[in-house]
C-alpha cells in the first residue's frame, strides 16, 4: 500500500423519512492530519448527513402522544404501520421540540414486528417494496445493519423498478462501504448511476464510487470517476460565484484525491493523459494547480515544477499561462534554486514579452492580468544584468550591459510612470553612458531624470544627461544645434534642480555660452540667475554686468535697474563707470513708473517714482518723480504719502506753478486720511475767502461735520449753531444740523438745551410741508420719545394722597401731558417708536390703576368700612385697566401685519400678568407616530 495524503471523516448514512427522499449534499467534513504514515485503507470519504428536517409548525403533544398509545396497543399490524407513519411525520414537525420518548426502541421494536406481519399476511402486495423500505429504515434505526441489508437486498430484488430502488441501492451501497465490502459497494452505486432519474444520489453516488474504486486501487477509474464529480460540480456551479455549502469542500476532496493519485503514478503525465481520456480541457488549470500544491507542500520542488511546466507545454496558449510560470519561479526559490529561477524569470520574458507571439495572440484582460509579473520579472533581470555588467570586461560587460539596456526598454513599455521604471530608465542611461551611445544615454537620463517628479535621483540623471551631451560635444565640436542643446540642458537642470550644489555652475556656463552666441534675451535670464546662485564676488560681478547691458539692450529696465544696483553695490564710487551706471539706474526706475502708468497700473508707477526720491535724490528727474508721485498716491488712497509728498514739494518748490492747486487736494487727502481737524482747518479758510454762498455753505457744513468727527465737539457745535440760523434749507441737512446739536447738548450734560433743540426741531420738522421724509418724521418721532420717557417719569413721581381728588387730578393733568406727546409720536407713522407709544399709553393707564387702588386709606375705618372703600377704589381704577388692556391689545395686534418687536412682546408679557386665562395658555406637546403598527 501506497502512503495516503489525507484521512477524511466517516458516518452511517441515516435513512429517509417516508415523507421526503434525501436530496441535498450536506457539508464535507475534512479532518486535517499528519497523513504521511496512512494507508489506502484509512483514506475514507467524506459521508454527508441525509437527515431531512421540518421545523415544527404548531405544538401538538397530545396527538403524538395518542398515536403511540395506538401502536402500542392496536392488534392489527396496518393500524399500527399508519399510525407509525402518522407519528413519524409528526416528529419531523417536532423535531427538536419533539416530546421526550416520542418514538422509542419499542416504538421501532413494534414497528418492525408489524412490518413483518403485513409481508406474512401478504406476501404477493404490489406495496410490500414500502414495507420493506420502512422494515430497513426501522432495522437500521436499532443499529440492525445486516437486517436493514437483507430488507433493502430483498426489496431491489423482488421490485427492481421501485420507486424507492434506486435510494436502496444507494444505502446498500452506504452499507457495503462501511463493511469494508467495496466491490459490492461499487456495484450498488453503479446501479444508482444508471437510473437517469437518481437526481442528487447520483452525484452522491459518483462521489462514493470514486472511493470504492481508490479503495480497490483501480486508480485509473477512480481517477476518471473524480474528474467526472468535478466536472459535474463545475457545470452546475451558482452562476453568482457563491458556493452552495458542502460544494467548495467536495471539490477540495476531489483534487487532492486526484492529486495523490497522480503522485502515485507518473505526475503530471498521468494527470495529462486522464484528462484527456474524458476531454476535461476545462478543469487543467485547478488540476495542474493542485497537483503542484501537492508536491510543494511535501517539499518536492523538482516535481512541483515540473507539474507547473507539464501544463504550460499542454496549453501553451493559456491565459493563464503565466500563472504556471510563477509558479515554477517560487517553487525554485524556495528550494534553493537560484540559477534555474533566473532561467525561468527569463523564460517569462522571452515566452510571453511583449514581442512573444503569446502576447500577441492574447485579449487585452490577459494582457493586465499579465503585466504586473512581466514588469517584476524584467526589473530583477535587468537589475542582475547591470550588476553583473559592472563586474565584467570586454565583450562579456557589453553583452551584459546591452541586455539590462533591453530589459529596461520593456519595463518602460509595460509600465512606463511606475516609479520603478524611473529607476530603470536611470540604469539604462548608465549602461548606454558606459557603452559609450551618448544619445541613447540622453534620452534614458532626461526621461529618469524630467519625467518622475518621486524618483530620489532624478537630479543625478538629469546631470548625467548634461555631462553625455558635454561628451557628445567634444566629439562634435562644430555641430552648433549640438551646442544649443547642451545649453538648454543647462538651463532645464538648473531651472528644475535650483537646490543643488550644481546649479550655479550650470548656469554660468550656459550664460557664457549664450553671450558668445549673441542671444541677449537667454545670457540676461542666465546670468541674472548666476549672480543670484552664488556668493563669488568675482563671478557675481561679471554676471551682473552681461545682465545690466543685455536688459538694457532689450528695454527691460527693471532688470536692468537689478542689474546695475547689483553692479554698483559691487564697485567703488570712483569707478570710472560709477556715475554712468547711476544714471542709467536712475533713468531705469523712472522708465518703469512710466511704463506702469501706461498700462494702468498706478500702484507700480507710485512706487517707481517714489523710489527715484529715495535712491536718486540729487537727479532733474526728481521734481517730476515727485510730483507725479504725490498726484498717483492720491489716486491710489495712500493719503498719509500724498499729504507728505505735497507738503514737501509745496515746501521745496513754493514758485513752481504746480503748486497753485495743491491746497484743494490737501484738503481731500486729510479728509480721507481720517485728519478731520487738519480737513477742517483748511476748510475754514477756504470758507472765510469764499466769494461763492453754496461753495461758502458747503464748506462750513463739511467743516463743522469734520470738527464733530475730530472730536471738537464744542467748535463743531459753534458752527452748526451759525449755519443753522444762516441756512434753512435745504430742508433735510436743516433737520440733520438740529439733531447733532441736540446730540451736543444731551453728551456734554445741558439737559435743558437738548430739549430746547428738540422742541425746535419737532417744530421745525413739522413746519416742513412737503419737504418732509421718513427720515425727518424719524429724527422728530426719537425727539418726543425721548421728550415723553420724562413726561412718564414725571408722571410716575405724581403720588395719589389724601385727600384723593385733588391728587388725582394732578395724577390725570400729568396723564393728560404724557398721552399728547404719546399721539403725536404715533401720528409719525415711525414704527419702532409707535409700538413704544402704544405700549407707553397702555402702562400709562394700568399705572394709574395701580396707583389708585394702592392710594392712601382714610384713617380711623372699621373694617368693613375700609373693605368698602377698597371696593370703591377698585371700581374707579376697573375703566382704568380696561383702557389699558385696550391699548396693550391695540400693540399686541401689530403681530398680524408682521410687526414683533421688544415693546410688542412687553405689550403680551403685560398681557399674561392681567388677562393670564387668556395671553399665559401653555403649549401641549402632541407626539405623533412615525411608523404604522
Amino acid at each position: 500500500m501506497r502512503a495516503a495524503a489525507l484521512v477524511l471523516s466517516v458516518s452511517l448514512l441515516g435513512f429517509i423519512s417516508l415523507r421526503v427522499m434525501a436530496d441535498t449534499l450536506a457539508p464535507i467534513v475534512i479532518v486535517e492530519k499528519d497523513e504521511a504514515d496512512k494507508t489506502i485503507g484509512e483514506l475514507k470519504p467524506a459521508y454527508i448527513d441525509f437527515s431531512y428536517r421540518v421545523a415544527p409548525r404548531t405544538p401538538l403533544n397530545e396527538v403524538a402522544l395518542r398515536y403511540s398509545r395506538l401502536i402500542r396497543e392496536a392488534s392489527d399490524p396496518e393500524v399500527r404501520i399508519k399510525a407509525l407513519h402518522r407519528l413519524i411525520n409528526l416528529e419531523e414537525l417536532f423535531y427538536d421540540a419533539k416530546p421526550q420518548g416520542l418514538i422509542d426502541d419499542d416504538i421501532w421494536n413494534i414497528a418492525i414486528e408489524s412490518y413483518e406481519a403485513l409481508l406474512q399476511r401478504q406476501p404477493g402486495d404490489k406495496g410490500n417494496d414500502r414495507v420493506l423500505y420502512q422494515l430497513a429504515r426501522a432495522n437500521g434505526m436499532l443499529g440492525q445493519t445486516d437486517k436493514a441489508l437483507i430488507s433493502l437486498e430483498r426489496l431491489v430484488g423482488q421490485y427492481p423498478r421501485s420507486g424507492y430502488a434506486t435510494e436502496a441501492w444507494f444505502r446498500i451501497g452506504e452499507l457495503r462501504y462501511s463493511a469494508g465490502e467495496y466491490v459490492k459497494a461499487q456495484s450498488a452505486y453503479s446501479r444508482v448511476l444508471a437510473d437517469r432519474s437518481a437526481g442528487d444520489l447520483s452525484s452522491k453516488a459518483r462521489y462514493m464510487l470514486g472511493w470504492t474504486q481508490f479503495k480497490q486501487e483501480n486508480f485509473s477509474a477512480s481517477l476518471q470517476t473524480f474528474l467526472q464529480v468535478l466536472s459535474h460540480l463545475e457545470s452546475n456551479a451558482n452562476p453568482t460565484g457563491e458556493e452552495e455549502p458542502g460544494v467548495r469542500e467536495a471539490g477540495d476532496d476531489a483534487l487532492r484525491i486526484i492529486s495523490i493519485m497522480a503522485s502515485y503514478g507518473k505526475g503530471p503525465e498521468t494527470l495529462k493523459a486522464a484528462i484527456a481520456l474524458g476531454d476535461y480541457r476545462s478543469l487543467a488549470p485547478k488540476l495542474y494547480a493542485a497537483l503542484y500544491n501537492y508536491y510543494l507542500q511535501r517539499e518536492r520542488y523538482q516535481d512541483a515544477s515540473a507539474s507547473a511546466q507539464a501544463y504550460i507545454a499542454a496549453y501553451p496558449a493559456a491565459t493563464d499561462r503565466s500563472d504556471f510560470h510563477d509558479r515554477i519561479i517560487a517553487a525554485y526559490e524556495q528550494g534553493g534554486l537560484p540559477s534555474l529561477a533566473w532561467e525561468e524569470k527569463a523564460r517569462f520574458t522571452r515566452e510571453l514579452g511583449l514581442a512573444s507571439n503569446y502576447w500577441r495572440s492574447q485579449q487585452e484582460t490577459a494582457k493586465t492580468r499579465l503585466r504586473p509579473s512581466l514588469y517584476q520579472y524584467l526589473d530583477d533581470l535587468g537589475q542582475r544584468e547591470y550588476a553583473l555588467g559592472l563586474k565584467a570586461a570586454g565583450v562579456e560587460r557589453r553583452t551584459h550591459l546591452q541586455n539590462a539596456v533591453a530589459y529596461f526598454d520593456g519595463m518602460e513599455e509595460i509600465f512606463p510612470s511606475e516609479g520603478k521604471t524611473a529607476e530603470a530608465l536611470y540604469l539604462q542611461g548608465e549602461a548606454y553612458f558606459l557603452l559609450e551611445e551618448w544619445e541613447l544615454a540622453v534620452r534614458a537620463y532626461d526621461k529618469a531624470g524630467y519625467f518622475y517628479p518621486d524618483f530620489p535621483k532624478r537630479s543625478e540623471a538629469a546631470y548625467a544627461s548634461v555631462n553625455a551631451l558635454s561628451k557628445a560635444v567634444d566629439a562634435n565640436l562644430k555641430d552648433s544645434a549640438l551646442r544649443s542643446r547642451r545649453v538648454d540642458a543647462l538651463l532645464r537642470f538648473a531651472k528644475t534642480f535650483p537646490r543643488d550644489s550644481r546649479a550655479t555652475e550650470s548656469l554660468l556656463f550656459a550664460a557664457n555660452e549664450l553671450y558668445a552666441m549673441e542671444q541677449y534675451g537667454a545670457a540676461l535670464d542666465a546670468a541674472t540667475q548666476t549672480a543670484s546662485f552664488t556668493e563669488d564676488k568675482a563671478i557675481r560681478n561679471a554676471a551682473w554686468t552681461i545682465a545690466g547691458h543685455s536688459a538694457f539692450a532689450l528695454s527691460r529696465y527693471q532688470g536692468s535697474e537689478h542689474a546695475y544696483r547689483q553692479a554698483l553695490s559691487l564697485r567703488s564710487r570712483k569707478a570710472s563707470d560709477y556715475d554712468v551706471l547711476m544714471e542709467n539706474f536712475a533713468a531705469s526706475i523712472y522708465s518703469q513708473g512710466e511704463q506702469a502708468e501706461a498700462r494702468g497700473e498706478i500702484a507700480a508707477a507710485f512706487m517707481e517714482y517714489k523710489r527715484v526720491i529715495d535712491e536718486a535724490p540729487e537727479s532733474q528727474v526728481r521734481i517730476s518723480a515727485q510730483y507725479d508721485a504725490g498726484m498717483r498716491a492720491i489716486d491710489l488712497g495712500r493719503w498719509k504719502e500724498a499729504i507728505d509728498l505735497l507738503n514737501d514739494f509745496r515746501t521745496r518748490y513754493p514758485d513752481h506753478k504746480l503748486t497753485a492747486g495743491i491746497g484743494e487736494k490737501l484738503v481731500y487727502a486729510y479728509q480721507q486720511h481720517q485728519r478731520p481737524e487738519s480737513a477742517a482747518d483748511e476748510l475754514l479758510r477756504i470758507a472765510a475767502g469764499e466769494k461763492d454762498p453754496e461753495r461758502k455753505r458747503k464748506a462750513l457744513l463739511q467743516a463743522a461735520e469734520l470738527m464733530e468727527n475730530a472730536g471738537r465737539e464744542q467748535q463743531a457745535a459753534k458752527v452748526y449753531l451759525q449755519y443753522a440760523n444762516e441756512y434753512p434749507a435745504p430742508f433735510e441737512t436743516a433737520i440733520q444740523v438740529r439733531n447733532a446739536l441736540i446730540d451736543y447738548y444731551a453728551k456734554s450734560a445741558q439737559p435743558q438745551q437738548a430739549d430746547q433743540w428738540r422742541e425746535k426741531l419737532i417744530r421745525f420738522e413739522e413746519g416742513g410741508g412737503a419737504d418732509r421724509t421718513p427720515a425727518s418724521r424719524s429724527l422728530a418721532a426719537e425727539a418726543s420719545w425721548t421728550l415723553a420717557q420724562k413726561e412718564k417719569a414725571a408722571f410716575d413721581d405724581v403720588r395719589l394722597t389724601l385727600p384723593l381728588n385733588k391728587s388725582l387730578a394732578a395724577k390725570q393733568a400729568a396723564l393728560k401731558k404724557v398721552m399728547q406727546r404719546l399721539n403725536r409720536i404715533n401720528s409719525y407713522g415711525v414704527s419702532e417708536y409707535a409700538t413704544a407709544a402704544t405700549h407707553m399709553m397702555g402702562e400709562v393707564y394700568r399705572q394709574l390703576g395701580r396707583d389708585i387702588v394702592d392710594s392712601n386709606r382714610p384713617a380711623n375705618l372699621s373694617d368693613l368700612e375700609r373693605e368698602q372703600y377698597t371696593l370703591l377704589l377698585e371700581e374707579q381704577a376697573f375703566p382704568f385697566e380696561e383702557k389699558a388692556i385696550e391699548f396693550l391689545e391695540l400693540n399686541a395686534s401689530r403681530t398680524r401685519q408682521g410687526v414683533y418687536d421688544e415693546w410688542v412682546k412687553k405689550s403680551y408679557l403685560a398681557l399674561r400678568e392681567i388677562l393670564p386665562a387668556r395671553y399665559d395658555k401653555q403649549e401641549v406637546k402632541v407626539d405623533v407616530a412615525h411608523t404604522l403598527q
